[in-house]
Order: structure tokens, then sequence, then C-alpha cells
């Protein structure tokens, strides 16, 4: 068991939350408001992973619901 005091160093904030990662046990804790998710670092990647590519999917199918119509060629 490490007993240092954790150094936490943030990697990222947003109004949404924080990522910060402990520079002496290498702990990642996602801070989501109330919530605090902890995290090797492997199982962060791969959880930050599976946001992007579900995030991407939602991005591609709001896109494509919002493009307006394709215009009709109409020949007289």
């Amino acid at each position: 068991m490490n007993n240092k005091n954790c150094v936490h160093e943030c990697l990222a904030a947003t109004e949404f939350g924080q990522v910060v990662i402990c520079k002496e046990c290498g702990r990642v804790n996602l801070l989501l408001q109330n919530m605090s998710l902890h995290f090797s670092v492997e199982a962060f990647i791969g959880v930050a992973n599976t946001l992007n590519e579900a995030s991407g999917k939602i991005m591609a199918t709001a896109q494509k619901a919002t493009r307006p119509p394709p215009l009709k060629i109409v020949k007289h």
C-alpha cells in the first residue's frame, strides 16, 4: 500500500467536470458535480475511448437531422 499523500494534477476542467491524476499513485479521478469516479490509467483510457465513440455517433446523427433536405432539380 502506498503511504504517500496524493499529489493531484488537473488534466482537464470544464463546466461539466474535472479530471485529475495523482502523481504519486497514478489514479485518475473523474469529478462530476457530487460524484467522483476513480480509475487506473488503463481503465480511464478505455472509458474515455468508449465515451468518444458514443459522442461521435450522437454528433453524426444530430448533424444528419439538422441538414436541410437536398434541393430537387425541376425541369420545365
